[in-house]
């Protein structure tokens, strides 16, 4: 048994997104594949090393568990919209961002059922791209000033679609990505 910070199913799920973390004592067989998130963002990345561990892997004082194994859930939080998100709602000066409240307070896209399998196709070519990392863990490989350029391809695929989810057009700056998600949320916030 041991205590993990988890995303808490006391509240509504929207589009099958658990919408917050708490602290709860687990039990290894409760955890088979997780969502891992470290408990620390670089704010200049423009992705985050987000991972599906088995439980033998995740080291709680560093890492936040996202119950379930959703590779839709995955893929927007390896987007570059997650990240963006981070950035707008961090304190300025901040060079760290603790993401228990930022994915707690992150507008979730609603999206068919097409598009999730779009979602889940394309967090599958991160992963294989991933898979050719040499050298580096992948938190090192994500704190590079920039990632390998078959990774990054993969990455700038995914934002393609999520651009299209969230109805932008493709090649949207971070300012209009940062405008919708808050419009987003503001919708979000008004509807609880």
């Amino acid at each position: 048994m041991k205590k993990v910070p988890v995303s808490s199913r006391q509240k509504p799920i929207v589009q099958g997104v658990p919408p917050v973390f708490a602290e709860k004592t687990i039990s290894n067989s409760e955890l088979f594949q997780t969502i891992a998130m470290p408990k620390f963002f670089g704010l200049e990345q423009k992705y985050f090393a987000i991972e599906i561990l088995p439980p033998h892997l995740i080291d709680s004082e560093t890492t936040y568990v996202i119950a379930g194994d959703s590779q839709a859930l995955m893929a927007i939080l390896m987007s570059s919209f997650f990240p963006i998100w981070v950035r707008a709602v961090s304190k300025k000066g901040q060079k760290k961002s603790n993401p228990n409240l930022d994915y707690n307070n992150f507008p979730f896209p609603e999206f068919t059922r097409k598009q999730g399998k779009l979602l889940e196709e394309a967090g599958e070519r991160i992963h294989r791209a991933r898979g050719g990392l040499k050298g580096s863990t992948l938190s090192e490989a994500y704190q590079q000033p920039h990632l390998p350029d078959h990774l990054a391809m993969a990455h700038q695929a995914l934002d393609r679609l999520m651009c299209e989810i969230f109805e932008l057009p493709v090649n949207a700056t971070e300012e209009e990505i940062s405008q919708k998600l808050f419009e987003k949320y503001l919708i979000l916030f008004q509807n609880t």
